[in-house]
């Protein structure tokens, strides 16, 4: 536990002088599916864990250099720096991928379960040809009447939806209520 707190505090000495990381070469989980959250409004974030037996945690920020893809769950090697004068209600602190260690996709037909959803004003949408939640595209199932979920946005209300995955990074809306 000493050794533990000399290495902060000699990462914190170093970070005083000029921006160097906080922590280099530690590891971290990123889980297959993001979280709806809310930060400067609802959105979808990355769910991260810095060890195997702890929770996984929302992550509001970017990952530097990581292109998430849902349905994959990925060990990384990254460090921390600090953000110079960050904004208002932003994080002091900056993920720097350095090494994607593994990953492990979903089979094809995982479910994502997501309960009492605020349906704001983005939260479904429809744009570029395809239905998106919170920026995620995701495809209709056959039969499910996805318009008149398009057309409960901004209302407020609260809906559960149930996704599954595809495959490739695709997921598939198969029932909301």
């Amino acid at each position: 536990m000493k050794n533990r707190m000399l290495i902060l505090a000699m990462a914190s000495l170093l970070n005083s002088c000029g921006g160097k990381p906080v922590f280099e070469g530690s590891q971290i989980g990123v889980d297959n599916k993001r979280a709806v959250c809310t930060g400067e409004g609802q959105q979808l974030c990355l769910r991260i864990k810095y060890n195997e037996h702890s929770p996984y945690q929302n992550y509001y920020d970017q990952i530097e250099g990581f292109d998430y893809v849902w349905g994959k769950s990925y060990q990384l090697l990254y460090e921390q720096q600090v953000v110079e004068d960050p904004p208002q209600d932003g994080s002091s602190l900056k993920l720097i991928l350095l090494e994607v260690l593994s990953v492990h996709e979903d089979l094809p037909g995982m479910q994502y379960v997501y309960l009492g959803v605020e349906l704001g004003d983005w939260t479904i949408s429809f744009d570029d040809g395809a239905y998106q939640f919170l920026g995620q595209p995701f495809e209709c199932s056959v039969g499910l009447d996805c318009d008149s979920l398009l057309m409960l946005k901004g209302t407020g209300r609260e809906v559960d939806l149930e996704f599954s995955y595809l495959g490739d990074g695709k997921i598939q809306l198969d029932h909301w209520d």
